[in-house]
């Protein structure tokens, strides 16, 4: 049997002969009726499972949800923390990285006592509104990179933390770093940016450009994820088709309006020009960039606030819960169909013996009754046919046999060229 839900190995059935309608009308007309229904049930479930098969391979339907990054800040003075930046839900995504030192002596910060601890934490939800969206897709999915900038004054080295989500092997939540508070300080400052996933690339433009073309692009993002250059194209291309830029002799030149001479600095330009002159005018999406000022408070424990929710626009795969259950469906089908493929070719050998019997009895019945009607003509034509076989099965079995035909023709051997031929053949081995 081929893999594949929609595969099957039904072998051709054997065909009745007509007469066994005359033997037995009302189970002949209930076998057909059988047959029909087998078949049309077949042919509706392969057709509907290779229907399924291709909606369930498809390309992913995606569509526009928002995901709620929130930054929560605690400091505990009781315990005493070891410097450690990890994953919400894994232990090694990420890894400190040193960064140049601060003007600040070291000596000076490493007077200061180290006092409880406090942590940083980032953390991602795709959301529906008020609501969280079913999806696999998780933070790590959406964000490529966050890099941490520590206070320098408190930690001149080492004070640059990245987490990464290609260091791990699964998908993560979000991220949390803890560090040592110091005695005697406040607060402490802290920055953060996030890296978004972006494939393809994603710009922004320029706002002249943007004032211009804004309007044609398709509202699949936000102003703060940028556009790729696809849409950018086919807003440029659906701009000049709107305001007649083509020139009419040679439609690969455009004649730009004002709004986009004041753009591109040209009265006319080729239209595969444009998007080379657009170049100057597109600027890689800038990661997301945060500053927070945390406290420090010796004296009593801080517990999680949140400091801060952005809002990001993302792409997840509509109905992803129906998908999966689709495709393991299928999976199912077609191990359930490799568990079956023997014992359906047993019963289906089956039927073919049965139809094969059906088949003999239906001809004897016939040679009996032939026989029946006239014996003595009836065995005259058996002899007959079976000299006739006889004849036929000498014949191939002489043709098999059977020495050349120059045997049984001996005027050949007095042919001209038959004398020319043996000269020729006994000249060349002397």
């Amino acid at each position: 049997m081929s893999e594949g839900p929609a595969a099957t190995s039904k072998r051709k059935a054997v065909e009745l002969h007509p007469e066994v309608e005359d033997i037995d009308p009302e189970q002949y007309e209930s076998f057909k009726q059988l047959k029909a229904l087998d078949d049309q049930l077949e042919s509706t479930m392969q057709r509907h499972l290779r229907r399924l098969d291709m909606y369930a391979q498809a390309a992913p339907k995606l569509i526009r949800k928002t995901l709620a990054v929130s930054f929560y800040y605690s400091f505990d003075p009781t315990k005493g923390a070891k410097p450690d930046v990890k994953s919400t839900t894994t232990d090694n995504l990420s890894s400190p990285q040193p960064s140049a030192s601060s003007s600040t002596s070291q000596d000076e910060v490493e007077g200061l006592t180290d006092v409880g601890e406090w942590t940083f934490r980032v953390e991602g939800t795709v959301m529906d509104g008020q609501h969280p969206w079913p999806t696999s897709k998780r933070f790590s999915h959406f964000i490529r990179k966050a890099v941490v900038d520590l206070d320098e004054h408190l930690f001149p080295t080492n004070n640059q933390v990245e987490w990464s989500s290609f260091r791990s092997g699964e998908d993560s939540d979000g991220f949390e770093i803890t560090r040592p508070g110091k005695k005697g300080v406040a607060t402490h400052s802290l920055r953060l940016q996030l890296v978004r996933n972006h494939a393809p690339e994603r710009f922004t433009m320029a706002p002249d450009l943007f004032a211009a073309i804004g309007g044609y692009i398709q509202p699949n993002y936000g102003l703060e994820d940028g556009f790729t250059k696809a849409d950018i194209s086919l807003a440029l291309w659906a701009y000049i088709k709107e305001k007649d830029l083509m020139q009419t002799d040679d439609c690969r030149v455009i004649d730009n309006d004002e709004t986009f001479q004041a753009i591109f600095g040209c009265a006319s330009m080729p239209i595969h020009a444009a998007m080379g002159k657009l170049q100057t005018k597109l600027t890689p999406v800038a990661p997301l960039i945060l500053n927070f000022t945390l406290k420090l408070d010796d004296t009593a424990p801080m517990t999680e606030v949140r400091l801060d929710v952005k809002h990001l626009s993302v792409e997840v795969q509509a109905d992803e819960e129906l998908v999966r259950v689709q495709r393991t469906c299928f999976a199912d089908i077609a191990a359930h169909a490799k568990t079956v493929a023997q014992e359906s070719d047993l019963l289906e050998q089956q039927m073919a013996d049965i139809a094969h019997r059906i088949q003999g009895h239906v001809d004897t019945r016939m040679w009996m009754r032939h026989f029946c009607a006239d014996p003595a003509a009836f065995m005259e034509k058996v002899v007959a046919s079976q000299e006739s076989d006889t004849q036929i099965v000498t014949l191939s079995t002489t043709e098999k046999t059977t020495v050349g035909a120059h045997k049984h023709n001996p005027s050949l051997y007095g042919q001209p060229w038959v004398h020319s031929t043996i000269d020729m053949i006994l000249n060349r081995d002397a």
